[in-house]
């Protein structure tokens, strides 16, 4: 989900690169691994000009670590991954190098990218599908503890993926939020599940 966020804002910085410089245009891609704090990113599409000189402030230049995007990585994740939230984090980390326009647009694209992976297709069929809630501390006027519950599909051949994430309100873990979960599970093409992992969570029935 990162690693399309970070491609589908960086396509909208080029865009704001080749409005202020007609001379040239737009030349493909090259690929490119990113270490943060938090995770390595593998064969990240990183777009290019036939002039050569336009460089993402997203990304550090000729080095493979960096620091600054971990704030993107958190604000991506960030409750609702609101347009607003994005952006002042954009502001705060780019704004000297950024007009405002653009910071708008990425966080647009940002945001829109992270919509459309947690609405994939995902597989008909996965091995085990586990299901649990952890909890984090909040902001909605004050702190809380809210849960966040989370899918965790193992597919046929042993690779993992997460399959999505909700929030679930101040209220607690509960039941009724589950039931929902499996139900969009379902109506994004999930169709067998070998074995379901849980917790117990009384009221989580599962029917074919």
């Amino acid at each position: 989900m990162v690693k399309k966020a970070l491609e589908e804002m960086m396509l909208e910085e080029r865009e704001e690169y080749l409005r202020a410089h007609p001379e040239t245009k737009g030349n493909g891609y090259y690929t490119r691994e990113l270490i943060t704090g938090l995770l390595g990113i593998e064969n990240l599409r990183v777009p290019g000009t036939r002039d050569g000189n336009f460089r993402s402030v997203l990304l550090p230049y000729r080095k493979k670590y960096t620091a600054d995007v971990e704030e993107v990585i958190r604000a991506l994740f960030i409750a609702g991954i609101s347009q607003r939230k994005l952006a002042q984090v954009l502001e705060i980390l780019y704004g000297a190098k950024l007009s405002a326009s653009t910071i708008s647009r990425m966080a647009e694209v940002g945001s829109e990218g992270v919509e459309k992976w947690r609405k994939r297709p995902l597989e008909e069929r996965y091995a085990v599908i586990f299901l649990d809630a952890t909890y984090f501390s909040l902001r909605r006027g004050k702190i809380s503890k809210e849960p966040i519950y989370v899918a965790l599909g193992v597919r046929e051949d042993g690779r993992r993926e997460v399959l999505g994430w909700w929030l679930g309100g101040s209220e607690g873990e509960s039941a009724e939020i589950w039931d929902e979960i499996l139900g969009e599970l379902k109506e994004r093409e999930v169709k067998q599940v070998h074995l379901f992992v849980t917790d117990g969570l009384e009221g989580v029935v599962l029917t074919p």
